[in-house]
């Protein structure tokens, strides 16, 4: 499989999950979503809800060959409809340039996101963060890569 295969795919399933729909399936308190397009499955499960951990996997032929583990914290737990809104709006901005997580910066009305990270799709990692009024709101790790 090409590099660049998996990156359009990974954007196409980003887009198509989270930001869009709820979960398609649930599985005791796991959240769970899912985006098939050929060969190739996107699998995003996460656990919790105000402090939250997860992964994204991509299989191809039911092997897996990426993945990308998170964890994430609100700390503003009693705006969390609000955060939660913006950030599914600026995880669907997901594109080539930032196939992890949403664009470097975005704003919107009281909200800014930041995204930062290092490495590339083989081994990478980075970090969240959603201000709102310049106040840290909530924050996310993220690492990951090729599985071998």
């Amino acid at each position: 499989m090409k590099k660049e295969e998996l990156i359009e795919f990974l954007i196409l399933a980003k887009k198509s999950t989270y930001p869009k729909n709820a979960p398609n399936k649930e599985d005791n308190t796991s959240k769970i979503f899912s985006f098939k397009k050929g060969d190739l499955e996107y699998l995003d499960t996460y656990y919790g809800s105000n402090s939250f951990s997860g992964i994204e996997i991509v299989f191809y032929k039911k092997i897996p060959i990426w993945s990308m583990s998170y964890f994430g914290d609100l700390t503003h737990r009693e705006e969390k409809n609000e955060i939660y809104s913006f950030l599914k709006k600026t995880l669907s901005f997901v594109s080539e340039k930032n196939v992890y997580r949403g664009p470097k910066k975005f704003q919107e009305k009281d909200f800014i996101y930041k995204n930062t990270n290092s490495g590339n799709l083989e081994n990478f990692s980075g970090e969240e963060f959603i201000y709102k009024n310049e106040k840290l709101v909530y924050h996310l790790k993220y690492i990951g890569g090729f599985i071998k």
